[in-house]
């Protein structure tokens, strides 16, 4: 017996001091670059949403802006994953050298691989935990696990509607057909983006706004506004059950999101009968547009961040100039005030529930003003005669100008 004791200790003891010297007191790489620049770019050149769907389309990454955006991905998921300290990326001739800080007992480990990308499954070459390299035979086990598990297969599905991807030193090469990324995510966003719990408490105002929405037949108008408070009293009364209110707040705005949109929602509800009622259009101020890009902006800016959000809303709009119904100061406005209310309304537990609370006692202005006169409709050629670009003065003057009056609304008091 105290053999197998005095081995027991041996082995903890050999495994603490093995831990010891892999790992570092200090991350062993920064991660606090600025992507917001580089973010904004990207997504104005790149956004495949907007993107019309038969062509096939390539985006060069530079090395630095690849590491921005990978760094940016990662503190959008850290809350899933509280050890992952950060990323590093070295772009080498047709792979990547990934390394990863995971927090460890207090101290750092780097985990390093090397990836091919290949077509169908990314391919590992190399693996290594702190200084010591994996054998390439458990690494291709361990890669068979992994595969099996559900997030994995996701990812995989997502990256498989990339036609290439072309790595050298001197910059990243991807090549894809906007209908297939946006199709990929249309099929692996629910699993991928939310929780178990998340989809529960999503599906749980889906289904609100739903039976709400029923209720609307014989309303010519149906109002944004009202439902706004309808759903908010439902998530007044989680809160009162001991539910988090940023979290309920989170699952709200996309719920308002995922109805606006083109995504299929019937797996989110329990309630098999409201699978097959038609979606309707919900008025803000008499305007059907002004309520889905609230919506969408807010949601954008939770899962991605407000500077993507607010590139996305203004790049809309410039494409609506030269292609669409113009560009509308308004509908910018209500993108505006959507990623506002979502940063704001998911700030802390106390100003959820004091948002929360604002809401049932004011009216539709708080949450998107009333802001007269703002020009809309412009041409690509009318918008440039009078602003000349969205870096002129006057356009900066309008946007604060929205900006203050948003922020002067009884929410943010």
């Amino acid at each position: 017996m105290k053999r197998w004791f005095f081995r027991l200790i041996l082995l903890v003891v050999c495994l603490a001091l093995v831990g010891f010297l892999i790992t570092d007191t200090q991350p062993p790489f920064a991660t606090d670059q600025d992507s917001t620049l580089t973010l904004k770019q990207l997504t104005k050149a790149n956004a495949p949403v907007y993107l019309p769907n038969e062509k096939l389309y390539q985006m060069t990454l530079l090395p630095s802006d690849a590491t921005a955006v990978l760094n940016h991905g990662v503190t959008k998921i850290q809350r899933g994953f509280p050890n992952l300290a950060g990323v590093k990326a070295e772009y080498l001739q047709n792979k990547v050298k990934l390394q990863g800080a995971l927090t460890w007992l207090g101290r750092y480990l780097t985990v390093s691989l090397e990836v091919a990308p290949t077509p169908e499954v990314p391919t590992v070459t190399a693996l290594k935990v702190g200084p010591i390299p994996i054998p390439q035979g458990v690494t291709e086990w361990g890669l068979d696990t992994a595969q099996r598990y559900s997030r994995v297969q996701q990812l995989l599905s997502l990256y498989q509607t990339i036609d290439q991807v072309r790595v050298t030193p001197e910059q990243l090469v991807v090549k894809y057909q906007s209908r297939k990324v946006v199709s990929g995510i249309n099929q692996q966003s629910r699993q991928l983006l939310f929780s178990p719990e998340q989809q529960q408490h999503i599906g749980f105002y889906l289904t609100a706004i739903y039976v709400f929405a029923s209720q609307q037949q014989d309303v010519r108008l149906p109002s944004f506004w009202r439902l706004f408070q309808y759903l908010t009293e439902q998530a007044q009364q989680q809160v009162q059950q001991g539910a988090s209110a940023v979290a309920q707040n989170q699952a709200m705005i996309t719920a308002l999101a995922l109805y606006q949109s083109s995504f299929p929602t019937a797996d989110y509800l329990a309630n098999k009968a409201l699978r097959g009622e038609r979606r309707r259009i919900f008025y803000l101020h008499q305007r059907k547009d002004l309520a889905r890009h609230f919506s969408f902006s807010a949601a954008i800016a939770l899962y991605a961040g407000s500077e993507v959000s607010d590139t996305l809303g203004l790049w809309k709009e410039l494409d609506d100039a030269k292609n669409g119904s113009g560009f509308s100061f308004y509908d910018l406005a209500a993108d505006r005030a959507g990623i506002q209310f979502a940063t704001y309304a998911t700030q802390d537990e106390n100003t959820a529930r004091a948002v929360q609370q604002k809401i049932i006692n004011t009216t539709a202005d708080a949450l998107i003003p009333r802001l007269n006169r703002l020009p809309e409709g412009m041409t690509e050629s009318q918008f440039k005669q009078r602003y000349q670009n969205p870096e002129s003065e006057g356009y900066q003057r309008l946007v604060k100008k929205i900006d203050q009056t948003i922020l002067a609304s009884q929410l943010y008091q």
